[in-house]
This record gives structure tokens, C-alpha cells and sequence, in this order.
């Protein structure tokens, strides 16, 4: 699936296509967040009956800030991006339901589940300019960091054929930090002597969520499960 940011920003900078320091601000709307295969975790059993994650789904909840320090030299852009933490829940989760007894009251008919989480990403953008008048160039740019992805407590609401409902914890929230990556290709439009307005196109990569395995007793532990959230990535406007 092809991730696409729209970046709309003001960039203060001495002047269009002119060396020197600048500071980006950003708003940020995400229109999506996604991720890749999920990576099953440790079985939970309940009343003999085992489940398993099988697939989590994401949506976005959140609008964010971010701020961007560079130097520009000839044609080149160097800076670092900095932006608030974005939060994230699950739109969906699915699990396979191993069924070990046929006493149908205690039998698992559905299970509902939920958790949140969080990225801060901290991204080194380098860019090219390609100038097309005084008012106007073109940018192409990469980006390489790190994003810390925050999840909270995987909780499930198990129903029983019999109507009856228990609460537990499939997995237990994690804090991850992970190499992320970006590219992207956009336009430099000059509103003043000291003040550009950036539009962009851009796909970016955060990495992987994990969490911690409950314990014997069904509580959190110290211990990485092997349930993972795999490629989350984003698509975002900025503004």
C-alpha cells in the first residue's frame, strides 16, 4: 500500500533559493495510519479455550505540531524535524478461537478488544532544490530517524455462549523505539523577502509496536511477547 503525505508549511527563511538558516512549523492531520502483517503472540487460554491474535487494524485520533531546524547551501537542505507524539487505536482486532471443550455455555462466542498507542518520531530530512524562477523551485527529499511507538494494554471483552462476560489482558502495553524512514517531493513557493510556503508529497515508514507477555497469573511481566504490530506507516496532511 503506497503511503502519501500532503505537507503544507511555512518555512522562515532568509529568502527563496538563498543560503543561510530556517525554522519549518507544521500542523499535522493524519488522513490514515496503517501497518503490515501481525505477528501472532503468546496464546491466552480461557476456560480451556485458546485465542489468538490474528490480525489489528489502525485509526488515527489525533492532529499534531511539528517544528524543523535546518541550513540551506546552494541547492541543498539539511534539517531536523521534530514532531509532537501522534496518537493511534485499533479499529480492529481479530482473533482464531481454538475451541477445547463442547460445554456450549462456556464456550467463547466473541471477543472484543481495544488498546492505543503513540508515535514521536524524530526524522534528518536532506532535500534538493531545483529553482525554477525567483519565486518558485522544486524539492525532492529523504529522511532517515528514530520513532518511539507507545501501545497501551491489548484489553479483551470475552462473551460466552452463554451471554456471560469476562474482562482480560491479551497483551500488555510496550514502549519500542525503531529506524524509521521518509522520501518525498514538493514545491517551495516564496510569500516574502524572509517567508516560503512548502507543499509536498511524502510516504513515510515509523517501524514496528511491541509488547510485554502476561505471567503466569495473567498479569503484565518483564518478559517481550511475540505479538507485533509490523510497518506502521501514515498518510498525513500538514498544514
Amino acid at each position: 500500500m503506497s503511503r502519501l503525505l500532503v505537507a503544507l508549511s511555512l518555512i522562515c527563511f532568509p529568502a527563496l533559493a538563498k543560503d543561510g538558516g530556517f525554522i519549518q512549523l507544521d500542523h499535522i492531520t493524519r488522513l490514515d495510519i496503517s501497518s503490515g502483517n501481525t505477528e501472532d503472540g503468546t496464546s491466552l487460554v480461557i476456560e480451556n479455550d485458546t485465542i489468538n491474535v490474528d490480525d489489528i487494524t489502525l485509526e488515527d485520533e489525533s492532529g499534531l505540531n511539528a517544528v524543523s531546524l535546518g541550513i540551506r547551501r546552494s541547492n541543498w537542505q539539511a534539517s531536523i524535524r521534530f514532531e509532537e507524539e501522534g496518537d493511534f487505536s485499533t479499529k480492529y482486532v481479530g482473533f482464531d478461537i481454538l475451541h477445547a471443550v463442547q460445554n456450549q455455555e462456556t464456550a467463547i462466542d466473541e471477543i472484543n478488544a481495544k488498546l492505543d498507542g503513540s508515535t514521536s518520531p524524530v526524522f534528518l530530512e536532506i532535500a534538493y532544490l531545483k529553482p525554477i524562477n525567483e519565486k518558485i523551485e522544486l524539492w525532492t527529499m529523504i529522511g532517515f530517524g528514530r520513532t518511539t511507538i507507545d501501545t497501551s494494554d491489548l484489553n479483551a471483552e470475552i462473551v460466552y455462549s452463554a451471554n456471560d462476560i469476562e474482562n482480560a489482558i491479551v497483551a500488555c502495553g510496550y514502549s519500542n523505539s525503531d529506524s524509521s524512514s521518509r522520501f518525498g517531493l514538493g514545491v517551495n513557493l516564496g510569500i516574502s523577502d524572509r517567508n516560503t510556503l512548502s507543499l509536498g508529497f511524502t510516504s513515510s515508514e515509523y517501524g514496528e509496536a511491541h509488547f510485554y507477555a502476561r505471567d503466569g497469573g495473567g498479569q503484565c511481566s518483564k518478559s517481550k511477547d511475540d505479538l507485533k504490530i509490523k510497518d506502521i506507516s501514515a498518510d498525513e496532511f500538514r498544514l
